[in-house]
């Protein structure tokens, strides 16, 4: 299941810190000890029980109304409404189910009888191209490149020949095919 936490879905940019509330001493010391041994950093810099550290904690939800804010919020609803469109993205009972790595490109492939599905991530600061698996002649649901300013949803597009599918720096595609289909036409 998608997770969103904390203003995730229109990026927020506030901290979300560790904050307690410890009446013990003793356990406050071992809580900022341990969360300083664990993140590397002053034990004060983010103090479990410093109620600055809670406010700083805080979501600011006026940035979901700013360029980015907007932006990122319609790439999360486009997201969602793919993956409800698609069963097959989410479906447990699917045939086939892998991943795979292609130089800076994870890529999570599923198949239910002649229905594809492939989510291409590109992790690094360069295009890139990847060959997708299966059989189909991919088209793509979502493309971090053509995903419209305002919201709107883009319309789907074929791969390249041989399922390449091309892929911003820190791009993603999201595809679908159904190689019966593609055969027959």
């Amino acid at each position: 299941l998608p997770i969103l936490f904390m203003g995730e879905e229109y990026g927020e940019t506030a901290p979300f810190p560790y904050c307690v509330d410890h009446g013990d001493p003793a356990l406050l010391d071992a809580v900022r000890r341990g969360r300083a041994a664990e993140f590397g950093r002053d034990a004060d810099q983010f103090d479990p029980a410093d109620p600055a550290t809670a406010g700083r904690a805080r979501l600011d939800r006026r940035h979901r109304d700013t360029l980015e804010g907007e932006a990122m919020l319609a790439l999360v609803r486009q997201l969602l409404a793919v993956r409800r469109g698609h069963p097959l993205l989410h479906d447990p009972g699917v045939e086939e189910s892998v991943a795979y790595v292609d130089g800076q490109v994870v890529v999570v492939y599923r198949r239910l009888g002649t229905v594809e599905s492939a989510v291409a991530l590109n992790f690094s600061d360069t295009p890139s191209k990847t060959v997708l698996a299966g059989r189909s002649t991919w088209r793509r649901l979502l493309d971090s490149t053509e995903i419209p300013p305002d919201g709107s949803e883009p319309a789907p597009g074929l791969v390249m020949a041989g399922g390449q599918v091309p892929l911003a720096p820190w791009g993603f595609a999201v595809c679908w095919g159904d190689h019966h289909r593609s055969s027959a036409s």
